[in-house]
Formats: structure tokens, C-alpha cells, sequence
């Protein structure tokens, strides 16, 4: 589970601007005037770091650190060729970069969308946040795996995975959650 905390809002000033730490950004929310911040950081700060080979746009070879966590060239200092043996590095992995980048932009986009005033959706940001990460993603595929991705209402093809109970959000157990159809969903949510 998330990091999840409460501070004072700097708007209403009450004690009801929750904090939470996602994977590239820290969002800030009041549950209680609607006040919506988010601060990004390119980094998952991860301690798991790996020198690997990199080149540069001149075709220049380096040494450089990468997260293996996020995929991002770390700004450290350059490490000498001397001072390690090429044979043990791996080559930079531009795939893990690329899946990186393709996140923080998904994630801009998402909450760039609340900031430009779309504040409706704000007070349901608890909710609708936890749908990007990668923690519901792996969730909802092994929901449609135990369930053959069958909609356990209709026996149809199961598109969504609904919340049977909230009690436990964002910490659910499988039995909480259910294949459905669109259509199902729908009906139960209307």
C-alpha cells in the first residue's frame, strides 16, 4: 500500500490534505475544499542502481548508473573504464527507459487533466489514482486469470474487474473483486 498521510490544507486549513506517494509523483488532495497538488520527480529514487554501458548521441561509450527500478540514467559521475571490467556490465536497457517515460507522460496527462479544471473529478481522486498504478494493473489481470476472463454476471467477456466490497481499497484480496462485463457493470452502478 501507499504511503497515505494527512496535512493542513493551506486553503480551508483544516487537516484534511491527503498526501500520497505514487510512483513518480507526490499527490496532494483536500478532501474538504477540493485544493489539488501534484509534485513530480523523474525517479522512483529505488536503491536498486546498476552500472551499465551507455552511448552517447556522439557514439561516444560511458559508463553510467540506471535504475532498474524506473529505467533512468542516473546524473552521477562518470566511472572510468580502468576502474571496471566491460565484460561484467550489461548494456544501457532502453526498453525499461522507454517504459518509464511512457508512465510519467501517462501520469502527467492524468493529473494535468484535474489541475486544467476538470474539478468535479477531484474528490473521487483517491479512487480514480489508484486505477493507473501498477499495483491495480497486475491486480486486474489476475482477477481475469482466476476468472477466465468470463463476466461471473452473464457469462460474458469480462472487460472490467469491479470492487465487490471497498473495505479493504487498495489492499484488496481477490475474493473482493470480480470479472464483468461492461454492460453488468453498468447496471449494478446505475
Amino acid at each position: 500500500m501507499k504511503e497515505q498521510l494527512c496535512e493542513i490544507c493551506p486553503s480551508c486549513k483544516l487537516n484534511t490534505f491527503e498526501v500520497q506517494t505514487e510512483k513518480y509523483a507526490i499527490v496532494k488532495w483536500c478532501s474538504s475544499c477540493g485544493l489539488f497538488r501534484v509534485t513530480y520527480f523523474t525517479c522512483c529514487d529505488n536503491d536498486n542502481i546498476e552500472k551499465v554501458i551507455y552511448y552517447q548521441k556522439d557514439d561516444r561509450k560511458t559508463i553510467r548508473d540506471q535504475c532498474l527500478n524506473c529505467g533512468k540514467l542516473l546524473n552521477t559521475p562518470l566511472t572510468s573504464f580502468s576502474k571496471v571490467n566491460e565484460a561484467d556490465l550489461n548494456l544501457f536497457n532502453e526498453s525499461l527507459a522507454e517504459q518509464r517515460k511512457e508512465e510519467l507522460e501517462e501520469i502527467r496527462v492524468y493529473y494535468n487533466g484535474l489541475i486544467k479544471g476538470n474539478y468535479s473529478r477531484i474528490r473521487y481522486n483517491k479512487f480514480e489514482s489508484y486505477y493507473y498504478t501498477n499495483e491495480w494493473k497486475k491486480l486486474r489481470q489476475k482477477v481475469f486469470q482466476r476468472d477466465n476472463n468470463k463476466c461471473l454476471r452473464c457469462g460474458g467477456t469480462a472487460e472490467q474487474v469491479h470492487h465487490v466490497t471497498y473495505e479493504r481499497f487498495r489492499s484488496e484480496l481477490l475474493e473482493d473483486l470480480e470479472s464483468i462485463c461492461t454492460n453488468c457493470h453498468n447496471s449494478i452502478h446505475s
